[in-house]
Protein backbone atom coordinates (compact mmCIF):
# COMPACT_ATOMS: atom_id res chain seq x y z
CA UNK A 1 0.00 0.00 0.00
CA UNK A 2 2.64 2.32 0.83
CA UNK A 3 4.72 2.09 -2.60
CA UNK A 4 1.94 2.07 -4.67
CA UNK A 5 2.23 -1.76 -6.09
CA UNK A 6 1.87 -5.38 -5.22
CA UNK A 7 4.33 -7.31 -3.59
CA UNK A 8 5.55 -10.21 -3.72
CA UNK A 9 8.68 -11.13 -1.87
CA UNK A 10 8.58 -11.08 2.00
CA UNK A 11 11.84 -10.72 4.20
CA UNK A 12 11.05 -12.32 7.74
CA UNK A 13 12.09 -9.83 10.47
CA UNK A 14 15.83 -10.43 11.32
CA UNK A 15 14.99 -13.53 9.88
CA UNK A 16 12.55 -15.12 12.24
CA UNK A 17 10.24 -17.05 11.31
CA UNK A 18 8.16 -20.34 12.52
CA UNK A 19 5.43 -22.12 10.86
CA UNK A 20 2.59 -20.00 12.16
CA UNK A 21 4.52 -17.18 10.30
CA UNK A 22 5.50 -19.04 7.39
CA UNK A 23 1.21 -19.75 7.49
CA UNK A 24 0.67 -15.60 7.60
CA UNK A 25 2.69 -15.11 4.42
CA UNK A 26 1.00 -17.34 2.45
CA UNK A 27 -2.46 -16.14 3.17
CA UNK A 28 -1.37 -12.66 2.78
CA UNK A 29 -0.60 -13.78 -0.91
CA UNK A 30 3.05 -13.96 -0.72
CA UNK A 31 4.86 -16.18 -3.47
CA UNK A 32 8.14 -16.46 -1.53
CA UNK A 33 9.87 -15.39 1.75
CA UNK A 34 13.57 -15.01 2.42
CA UNK A 35 15.24 -16.01 5.77
CA UNK A 36 18.52 -14.40 6.91
CA UNK A 37 20.32 -17.37 5.85
CA UNK A 38 23.26 -16.74 3.24
CA UNK A 39 23.62 -19.08 0.27
CA UNK A 40 22.02 -19.81 -3.19
CA UNK A 41 18.99 -20.95 -3.48
CA UNK A 42 18.21 -24.29 -5.46
CA UNK A 43 14.97 -25.57 -7.57
CA UNK A 44 13.44 -27.68 -4.86
CA UNK A 45 14.01 -25.62 -2.38
CA UNK A 46 11.07 -24.62 0.31
CA UNK A 47 9.72 -21.31 -1.41
CA UNK A 48 9.03 -19.87 1.68
CA UNK A 49 12.71 -20.60 3.82
CA UNK A 50 14.92 -19.19 1.17
CA UNK A 51 18.49 -17.97 1.26
CA UNK A 52 19.73 -14.78 0.66
CA UNK A 53 22.50 -14.07 -1.46
CA UNK A 54 25.53 -12.14 0.19
CA UNK A 55 28.15 -9.55 -0.73
CA UNK A 56 30.94 -10.21 1.62
CA UNK A 57 34.61 -8.85 1.84
CA UNK A 58 33.62 -4.82 0.70
CA UNK A 59 36.89 -2.75 0.62
CA UNK A 60 35.84 -0.11 -1.43
CA UNK A 61 32.81 1.19 -3.13
CA UNK A 62 34.33 -0.21 -6.50
CA UNK A 63 34.63 -3.53 -5.43
CA UNK A 64 30.77 -2.98 -3.63
CA UNK A 65 29.94 -2.42 -7.08
CA UNK A 66 31.68 -5.23 -8.49
CA UNK A 67 30.43 -7.69 -6.35
CA UNK A 68 26.73 -6.69 -5.94
CA UNK A 69 27.06 -6.77 -10.28
CA UNK A 70 28.19 -10.17 -9.85
CA UNK A 71 25.24 -11.58 -7.64
CA UNK A 72 22.92 -9.91 -10.27
CA UNK A 73 24.35 -11.68 -12.95
CA UNK A 74 23.95 -14.88 -10.94
CA UNK A 75 20.30 -14.20 -10.03
CA UNK A 76 19.53 -13.25 -14.31
CA UNK A 77 21.50 -16.82 -15.39
CA UNK A 78 19.21 -18.34 -12.26
CA UNK A 79 15.86 -16.89 -13.87
CA UNK A 80 16.84 -18.09 -17.21
CA UNK A 81 17.46 -21.26 -16.72
CA UNK A 82 14.31 -21.45 -14.88
CA UNK A 83 12.35 -20.10 -17.75
CA UNK A 84 14.20 -22.33 -20.21
CA UNK A 85 13.01 -25.30 -17.79
CA UNK A 86 9.80 -24.49 -17.75
CA UNK A 87 8.85 -23.91 -21.20
CA UNK A 88 10.82 -27.41 -22.09
CA UNK A 89 8.15 -28.81 -18.98
CA UNK A 90 5.31 -27.07 -20.72
CA UNK A 91 6.32 -28.32 -24.75
CA UNK A 92 6.56 -31.72 -23.34
CA UNK A 93 2.88 -31.55 -21.52
CA UNK A 94 1.78 -30.29 -25.10
CA UNK A 95 3.39 -33.83 -26.36
CA UNK A 96 2.03 -35.85 -23.66
CA UNK A 97 -1.33 -34.42 -24.19
CA UNK A 98 -1.53 -35.16 -27.96
CA UNK A 99 -0.53 -38.56 -27.35
CA UNK A 100 -3.14 -39.35 -24.91
CA UNK A 101 -5.75 -37.36 -26.92
CA UNK A 102 -6.36 -34.93 -25.01
CA UNK A 103 -7.54 -31.62 -27.15
CA UNK A 104 -4.84 -28.39 -26.94
CA UNK A 105 -6.05 -25.22 -26.93
CA UNK A 106 -3.71 -22.83 -28.24
CA UNK A 107 -2.08 -20.43 -25.69
CA UNK A 108 -1.79 -17.67 -28.05
CA UNK A 109 -5.83 -17.13 -28.22
CA UNK A 110 -6.05 -15.07 -25.23
CA UNK A 111 -3.74 -12.68 -23.58
CA UNK A 112 -4.68 -13.36 -20.11
CA UNK A 113 -4.85 -17.39 -20.70
CA UNK A 114 -1.49 -18.27 -21.13
CA UNK A 115 -0.72 -20.09 -17.85
CA UNK A 116 2.77 -20.27 -17.45
CA UNK A 117 4.08 -18.59 -20.70
CA UNK A 118 2.93 -15.54 -19.61
CA UNK A 119 6.33 -14.75 -17.43
CA UNK A 120 9.11 -15.87 -19.96
CA UNK A 121 10.48 -12.93 -22.36
CA UNK A 122 9.84 -15.51 -25.63
CA UNK A 123 6.34 -14.69 -25.15
CA UNK A 124 5.45 -11.59 -23.67
CA UNK A 125 4.59 -8.84 -27.26
CA UNK A 126 7.83 -6.77 -28.13
CA UNK A 127 7.14 -3.36 -28.62
CA UNK A 128 9.34 -0.97 -30.08
CA UNK A 129 9.12 2.94 -29.44
CA UNK A 130 10.67 4.84 -32.38
CA UNK A 131 11.29 8.88 -31.85
CA UNK A 132 13.95 11.49 -33.05
CA UNK A 133 16.09 11.23 -29.66
CA UNK A 134 15.47 11.16 -25.75
CA UNK A 135 16.06 14.73 -25.27
CA UNK A 136 14.26 17.51 -24.19
CA UNK A 137 10.25 17.68 -25.10
CA UNK A 138 6.94 16.12 -24.40
CA UNK A 139 6.51 13.89 -26.71
CA UNK A 140 9.94 12.63 -25.83
CA UNK A 141 8.73 12.50 -22.27
CA UNK A 142 5.74 10.78 -23.62
CA UNK A 143 8.24 7.76 -24.64
CA UNK A 144 9.93 7.83 -21.56
CA UNK A 145 6.89 7.48 -19.54
CA UNK A 146 5.53 4.82 -21.74
CA UNK A 147 8.54 2.72 -21.77
CA UNK A 148 8.77 2.83 -18.18
CA UNK A 149 5.40 2.38 -16.96
CA UNK A 150 4.18 -0.60 -19.19
CA UNK A 151 3.65 -3.57 -18.11
CA UNK A 152 7.02 -5.99 -18.24
CA UNK A 153 5.05 -8.64 -18.02
CA UNK A 154 3.43 -8.42 -20.85
CA UNK A 155 5.71 -6.55 -22.71
CA UNK A 156 9.52 -6.42 -23.33
CA UNK A 157 10.48 -2.94 -24.45
CA UNK A 158 13.19 -1.70 -27.03
CA UNK A 159 13.61 2.14 -27.54
CA UNK A 160 14.87 3.26 -30.89
CA UNK A 161 15.97 6.85 -31.58
CA UNK A 162 16.97 7.92 -35.38
CA UNK A 163 19.33 10.71 -34.00
CA UNK A 164 21.12 9.96 -30.85
CA UNK A 165 20.18 8.91 -27.70
CA UNK A 166 19.58 12.25 -26.17
CA UNK A 167 20.38 13.05 -22.43
CA UNK A 168 17.52 11.50 -21.56
CA UNK A 169 18.24 7.72 -22.07
CA UNK A 170 19.74 7.54 -19.20
CA UNK A 171 16.29 7.67 -17.19
CA UNK A 172 15.00 4.78 -19.66
CA UNK A 173 18.39 2.49 -19.02
CA UNK A 174 18.48 2.12 -16.00
CA UNK A 175 15.21 0.80 -15.82
CA UNK A 176 16.76 -1.79 -17.95
CA UNK A 177 15.62 -1.05 -21.05
CA UNK A 178 17.31 -1.00 -24.24
CA UNK A 179 18.31 2.38 -25.77
CA UNK A 180 19.60 1.94 -29.49
CA UNK A 181 20.77 4.79 -31.28
CA UNK A 182 20.32 4.90 -35.27
CA UNK A 183 22.98 8.00 -36.29
CA UNK A 184 20.72 9.31 -38.95
CA UNK A 185 22.65 12.05 -40.94
CA UNK A 186 20.69 14.71 -42.91
CA UNK A 187 16.97 14.89 -43.82
CA UNK A 188 17.31 12.06 -46.63
CA UNK A 189 19.42 9.46 -44.99
CA UNK A 190 17.47 6.46 -46.43
CA UNK A 191 20.56 4.52 -44.38
CA UNK A 192 17.88 4.77 -41.86
CA UNK A 193 15.52 2.65 -43.16
CA UNK A 194 17.96 -0.41 -43.62
CA UNK A 195 19.15 -0.16 -39.85
CA UNK A 196 15.38 0.18 -38.82
CA UNK A 197 14.47 -2.97 -40.60
CA UNK A 198 17.59 -4.89 -39.21
CA UNK A 199 16.43 -3.92 -35.43
CA UNK A 200 12.61 -5.18 -36.43
CA UNK A 201 13.99 -8.11 -37.40
CA UNK A 202 16.70 -8.67 -34.28
CA UNK A 203 14.22 -8.39 -31.78
CA UNK A 204 11.30 -10.17 -33.54
CA UNK A 205 9.10 -6.82 -33.27
CA UNK A 206 5.25 -7.02 -32.51
CA UNK A 207 4.28 -3.67 -32.35
CA UNK A 208 6.22 -0.45 -33.77
CA UNK A 209 5.20 2.63 -32.31
CA UNK A 210 5.71 5.85 -33.60
CA UNK A 211 6.49 9.51 -31.92
CA UNK A 212 6.74 13.10 -33.97
CA UNK A 213 6.82 13.35 -37.99
CA UNK A 214 10.17 11.85 -38.93
CA UNK A 215 10.14 8.81 -36.83
CA UNK A 216 6.48 8.50 -37.91
CA UNK A 217 7.39 8.29 -41.80
CA UNK A 218 10.54 6.30 -41.69
CA UNK A 219 9.30 3.96 -38.59
CA UNK A 220 6.19 3.15 -40.65
CA UNK A 221 7.61 2.68 -43.70
CA UNK A 222 10.27 0.33 -42.17
CA UNK A 223 7.56 -1.76 -40.11
CA UNK A 224 5.49 -2.32 -43.54
CA UNK A 225 8.98 -4.03 -45.35
CA UNK A 226 9.73 -5.64 -41.95
CA UNK A 227 5.85 -7.63 -41.82
CA UNK A 228 5.43 -6.00 -38.55
CA UNK A 229 2.18 -7.13 -36.95
CA UNK A 230 0.93 -3.80 -35.48
CA UNK A 231 1.86 -0.16 -36.43
CA UNK A 232 1.05 2.98 -34.82
CA UNK A 233 2.07 6.49 -34.92
CA UNK A 234 1.69 9.25 -32.65
CA UNK A 235 0.84 13.02 -33.19
CA UNK A 236 1.64 15.16 -30.19
CA UNK A 237 0.93 18.38 -31.88
CA UNK A 238 -1.22 20.86 -34.29
CA UNK A 239 0.90 20.39 -37.02
CA UNK A 240 0.57 24.00 -38.85
CA UNK A 241 4.22 24.10 -39.62
CA UNK A 242 3.97 20.98 -41.66
CA UNK A 243 4.78 21.57 -45.56
CA UNK A 244 2.01 20.80 -47.71
CA UNK A 245 3.77 17.21 -49.25
CA UNK A 246 4.42 16.32 -45.56
CA UNK A 247 0.81 15.77 -45.44
CA UNK A 248 0.49 14.09 -48.68
CA UNK A 249 3.06 11.74 -46.97
CA UNK A 250 1.04 11.14 -43.86
CA UNK A 251 -2.39 10.63 -45.85
CA UNK A 252 -0.36 7.80 -48.11
CA UNK A 253 1.31 6.16 -44.64
CA UNK A 254 -2.33 6.10 -42.71
CA UNK A 255 -3.17 2.71 -44.93
CA UNK A 256 0.15 0.98 -43.74
CA UNK A 257 -0.80 2.17 -39.63
CA UNK A 258 -3.25 -0.23 -37.97
CA UNK A 259 -3.96 3.10 -35.37
CA UNK A 260 -2.67 6.91 -35.28
CA UNK A 261 -3.03 8.20 -31.48
CA UNK A 262 -3.53 11.45 -31.27
CA UNK A 263 -2.74 13.37 -27.57
CA UNK A 264 -6.19 15.81 -27.46
CA UNK A 265 -9.71 16.08 -29.39
CA UNK A 266 -7.92 19.48 -30.96
CA UNK A 267 -4.87 17.13 -32.39
CA UNK A 268 -7.73 14.74 -33.54
CA UNK A 269 -10.03 17.59 -35.48
CA UNK A 270 -6.82 19.01 -37.13
CA UNK A 271 -5.75 15.20 -38.48
CA UNK A 272 -9.11 14.72 -40.06
CA UNK A 273 -9.25 18.30 -41.58
CA UNK A 274 -6.10 17.24 -43.24
CA UNK A 275 -7.69 13.73 -44.67
CA UNK A 276 -6.48 11.38 -42.28
CA UNK A 277 -9.55 8.57 -41.49
CA UNK A 278 -11.20 9.36 -38.25
CA UNK A 279 -11.79 5.69 -38.01
CA UNK A 280 -8.06 5.24 -37.85
CA UNK A 281 -7.31 7.67 -34.69
CA UNK A 282 -8.21 7.15 -31.02
CA UNK A 283 -7.71 9.81 -28.85
CA UNK A 284 -4.93 9.49 -25.59
CA UNK A 285 -4.55 11.71 -23.75
CA UNK A 286 -0.89 12.81 -21.81
CA UNK A 287 -0.80 11.35 -18.52
CA UNK A 288 1.86 12.41 -15.74
CA UNK A 289 2.69 10.44 -12.47
CA UNK A 290 1.95 12.07 -8.99
CA UNK A 291 3.83 11.69 -5.95
CA UNK A 292 6.82 9.61 -8.11
CA UNK A 293 10.89 10.11 -7.66
CA UNK A 294 11.20 9.63 -11.60
CA UNK A 295 8.61 12.04 -12.35
CA UNK A 296 10.17 14.54 -14.79
CA UNK A 297 13.71 13.61 -13.91
CA UNK A 298 12.67 14.88 -10.53
CA UNK A 299 15.26 14.57 -7.52
CA UNK A 300 12.19 15.67 -5.32
CA UNK A 301 11.31 12.77 -3.33
CA UNK A 302 7.52 12.31 -4.26
CA UNK A 303 7.65 15.99 -5.91
CA UNK A 304 6.52 17.23 -2.33
CA UNK A 305 6.96 20.85 -2.68
CA UNK A 306 8.09 21.97 0.52
CA UNK A 307 9.38 25.14 2.73
CA UNK A 308 13.02 23.95 2.33
CA UNK A 309 13.26 22.77 -1.34
CA UNK A 310 11.56 26.11 -2.31
CA UNK A 311 14.38 28.03 -0.21
CA UNK A 312 17.22 25.72 -1.80
CA UNK A 313 16.18 26.44 -5.32
CA UNK A 314 15.94 29.96 -4.77
CA UNK A 315 19.31 30.07 -3.00
CA UNK A 316 20.78 28.40 -6.18
CA UNK A 317 19.23 30.52 -8.87
CA UNK A 318 20.11 34.00 -6.77
CA UNK A 319 16.52 34.75 -5.86
CA UNK A 320 15.48 36.94 -3.01
CA UNK A 321 13.45 35.06 -0.46
CA UNK A 322 10.68 37.38 -1.30
CA UNK A 323 10.44 37.69 -4.63
CA UNK A 324 7.71 35.60 -6.70
CA UNK A 325 8.86 32.98 -9.53
CA UNK A 326 7.39 32.50 -12.61
CA UNK A 327 9.03 29.72 -15.53
CA UNK A 328 8.69 29.32 -19.07
CA UNK A 329 9.74 25.53 -19.99
CA UNK A 330 10.31 24.24 -23.41
CA UNK A 331 13.07 24.69 -26.44
CA UNK A 332 13.60 28.60 -27.86
CA UNK A 333 11.68 28.45 -30.22
CA UNK A 334 8.91 30.87 -31.76
CA UNK A 335 6.36 28.36 -31.28
CA UNK A 336 6.37 28.60 -27.37
CA UNK A 337 6.03 32.26 -27.30
CA UNK A 338 8.90 33.76 -25.49
CA UNK A 339 8.74 36.78 -26.67
CA UNK A 340 5.20 37.46 -25.66
CA UNK A 341 6.01 37.04 -22.39
CA UNK A 342 9.20 39.47 -22.36
CA UNK A 343 6.48 41.84 -24.08
CA UNK A 344 3.97 40.85 -20.99
CA UNK A 345 6.85 41.91 -18.48
CA UNK A 346 7.93 44.87 -19.97
CA UNK A 347 4.52 45.64 -19.91
CA UNK A 348 4.11 45.58 -16.24
CA UNK A 349 6.90 48.18 -16.15
CA UNK A 350 8.82 46.48 -13.23
CA UNK A 351 5.27 46.75 -10.46
CA UNK A 352 6.49 43.40 -9.03
CA UNK A 353 9.40 41.94 -7.23
CA UNK A 354 9.66 39.03 -9.33
CA UNK A 355 12.30 36.53 -11.62
CA UNK A 356 11.47 34.79 -14.56
CA UNK A 357 13.25 31.06 -14.88
CA UNK A 358 13.22 30.23 -18.95
CA UNK A 359 13.86 26.71 -18.53
CA UNK A 360 15.12 25.09 -21.88
CA UNK A 361 17.84 25.80 -24.92
CA UNK A 362 17.11 26.52 -28.27
CA UNK A 363 18.31 28.35 -31.99
CA UNK A 364 16.09 31.89 -30.65
CA UNK A 365 17.95 32.16 -27.60
CA UNK A 366 20.78 34.56 -28.66
CA UNK A 367 17.42 36.92 -29.78
CA UNK A 368 15.83 36.49 -26.69
CA UNK A 369 18.70 37.61 -24.47
CA UNK A 370 18.84 40.73 -26.76
CA UNK A 371 15.04 40.79 -26.76
CA UNK A 372 15.45 41.73 -23.12
CA UNK A 373 17.97 43.67 -22.67
CA UNK A 374 16.21 45.82 -25.44
CA UNK A 375 13.05 45.89 -23.26
CA UNK A 376 15.02 46.46 -19.90
CA UNK A 377 13.91 43.58 -18.35
CA UNK A 378 17.41 41.67 -18.40
CA UNK A 379 17.39 41.80 -14.68
CA UNK A 380 14.85 39.62 -14.52
CA UNK A 381 15.23 37.29 -17.09
CA UNK A 382 17.29 34.08 -16.10
CA UNK A 383 18.30 31.60 -18.89
CA UNK A 384 18.69 28.09 -17.37
CA UNK A 385 19.32 25.81 -20.34
CA UNK A 386 17.95 21.97 -20.24
CA UNK A 387 17.34 20.97 -16.44
CA UNK A 388 17.14 17.50 -15.91
CA UNK A 389 15.28 18.61 -12.10
CA UNK A 390 12.41 20.12 -13.73
CA UNK A 391 10.01 19.15 -11.12
CA UNK A 392 12.22 20.27 -8.37
CA UNK A 393 12.36 23.65 -9.92
CA UNK A 394 8.48 23.91 -10.30
CA UNK A 395 8.66 23.60 -6.65
CA UNK A 396 9.84 27.31 -6.09
CA UNK A 397 7.84 28.38 -8.92
CA UNK A 398 4.74 30.42 -8.31
CA UNK A 399 3.48 31.03 -11.80
CA UNK A 400 3.94 28.51 -14.98
CA UNK A 401 3.18 30.49 -17.93
CA UNK A 402 2.71 28.96 -21.31
CA UNK A 403 2.16 31.46 -23.98
CA UNK A 404 2.54 28.99 -27.04
CA UNK A 405 1.21 29.64 -30.27
CA UNK A 406 0.76 25.56 -30.89
CA UNK A 407 0.02 22.66 -28.36
CA UNK A 408 -0.98 19.15 -29.05
CA UNK A 409 -1.53 18.73 -24.70
CA UNK A 410 1.38 20.05 -23.42
CA UNK A 411 3.09 17.42 -21.08
CA UNK A 412 4.84 20.56 -19.20
CA UNK A 413 1.84 22.07 -18.33
CA UNK A 414 0.55 18.53 -16.72
CA UNK A 415 3.53 18.35 -15.15
CA UNK A 416 3.22 22.41 -13.29
CA UNK A 417 -0.59 21.61 -12.36
CA UNK A 418 0.68 18.13 -10.57
CA UNK A 419 2.91 19.76 -8.62
CA UNK A 420 0.43 21.97 -7.95
CA UNK A 421 1.66 25.37 -9.64
CA UNK A 422 -0.47 28.20 -10.86
CA UNK A 423 -0.71 28.04 -14.74
CA UNK A 424 -1.38 31.00 -17.42
CA UNK A 425 -1.64 29.52 -20.91
CA UNK A 426 -2.79 30.23 -24.16
CA UNK A 427 -5.80 28.92 -25.00
CA UNK A 428 -4.36 26.58 -28.37
CA UNK A 429 -4.59 23.18 -29.02
CA UNK A 430 -5.74 20.86 -26.49
CA UNK A 431 -4.67 23.09 -23.64
CA UNK A 432 -8.88 23.62 -22.86
CA UNK A 433 -9.21 20.13 -22.68
CA UNK A 434 -6.86 20.33 -19.16
CA UNK A 435 -7.26 23.94 -17.81
CA UNK A 436 -10.93 25.20 -17.29
CA UNK A 437 -10.81 29.26 -17.27
CA UNK A 438 -10.99 30.86 -14.16
CA UNK A 439 -10.72 27.52 -12.44
CA UNK A 440 -8.03 25.36 -12.47
CA UNK A 441 -5.51 27.57 -14.43
CA UNK A 442 -6.41 30.72 -16.86
CA UNK A 443 -6.63 30.87 -20.73
CA UNK A 444 -5.62 33.90 -22.56
CA UNK A 445 -5.44 34.61 -26.35
CA UNK A 446 -2.30 33.88 -28.59
CA UNK A 447 -0.24 36.36 -29.10
CA UNK A 448 -1.89 38.68 -26.76
CA UNK A 449 0.73 40.62 -24.41
CA UNK A 450 -1.52 42.74 -22.70
CA UNK A 451 -3.89 39.81 -21.72
CA UNK A 452 -0.88 37.99 -20.98
CA UNK A 453 0.39 40.97 -18.72
CA UNK A 454 -3.26 41.40 -16.90
CA UNK A 455 -3.13 37.81 -15.87
CA UNK A 456 0.17 37.61 -14.43
CA UNK A 457 -0.64 41.23 -12.56
CA UNK A 458 -3.97 39.42 -11.51
CA UNK A 459 -2.12 36.25 -9.64
CA UNK A 460 0.28 38.24 -8.53
CA UNK A 461 -1.74 39.99 -6.83
CA UNK A 462 -4.63 37.90 -5.37
CA UNK A 463 -2.42 35.04 -3.42
CA UNK A 464 -5.81 33.08 -2.35
CA UNK A 465 -6.73 33.13 -6.00
CA UNK A 466 -3.97 31.47 -7.08
CA UNK A 467 -3.17 28.70 -4.07
CA UNK A 468 -7.06 28.09 -4.92
CA UNK A 469 -6.08 27.63 -8.79
CA UNK A 470 -3.15 25.43 -8.65
CA UNK A 471 -5.31 22.88 -5.76
CA UNK A 472 -7.79 22.88 -8.59
CA UNK A 473 -5.24 22.51 -11.14
CA UNK A 474 -3.84 19.21 -9.46
CA UNK A 475 -6.98 17.88 -8.54
CA UNK A 476 -7.80 17.96 -12.21
CA UNK A 477 -4.73 16.08 -13.82
CA UNK A 478 -5.01 13.52 -10.79
CA UNK A 479 -8.90 12.85 -12.05
CA UNK A 480 -8.39 12.92 -15.95
CA UNK A 481 -4.98 13.55 -17.07
CA UNK A 482 -2.86 10.33 -14.33
CA UNK A 483 -0.04 8.44 -15.77
CA UNK A 484 -1.83 5.00 -15.02
CA UNK A 485 -4.78 6.84 -17.26
CA UNK A 486 -2.80 6.70 -20.33
CA UNK A 487 -0.78 3.80 -19.90
CA UNK A 488 -3.74 1.66 -19.27
CA UNK A 489 -5.23 3.04 -22.39
CA UNK A 490 -2.44 2.65 -24.06
CA UNK A 491 -2.04 -1.16 -23.04
CA UNK A 492 -5.47 -2.14 -24.05
CA UNK A 493 -5.23 -0.56 -27.62
CA UNK A 494 -2.05 -2.43 -27.91
CA UNK A 495 -3.97 -5.97 -27.04
CA UNK A 496 -7.61 -5.28 -29.19
CA UNK A 497 -5.06 -4.39 -32.30
CA UNK A 498 -2.78 -7.96 -31.73
CA UNK A 499 -6.38 -10.03 -31.28
CA UNK A 500 -7.57 -8.01 -34.67
CA UNK A 501 -4.19 -9.32 -36.24
CA UNK A 502 -5.14 -13.21 -35.26
CA UNK A 503 -2.05 -12.92 -32.68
Amino acid sequence: ELVGKPARVFCYPKGCYNENVKNMVKKAGFKCAFTVKPGRNKLGDNLFELKRTEVNGIDSIFDFKKKLAGAYDFLHRLVQFCQKQCRVNFKVSLVENKLKGIPISSPQKSFFSRGILASTTETRINILYLIWSLGLGGAEQVVINLAKGIDKKKFNVIVCCLNDKGIFAQEVEKEGIEVIALGKKGKFDATVLFKLIRVIKKYKIDIVHTHLWGANTWGRIAAKLAGVKVVIATEHNVDTWKPRYYFWIDRFLQYFTDKIIVVSGKVKEFYVGEGISEKKIEVVHNGVPLFSPSFSLCHLPGGIKTGEVREKVKEEFGIHPEDKVLAIVGRLVEQKGHRYLFEALHLLDGRYKLKVLVIGEGPQREKLVNMARQLGIEDKIMFTGIRQDVRRILSAVDILVMPSLREGLPMTLLEAMANEVAVIASNVGGVSEVVIDKHSGILVEPRNEMKLAEAIGLLLEDELLRKRLAMEGKKRVNEKFSYKRMIEKTEKLYFELLQRKGW
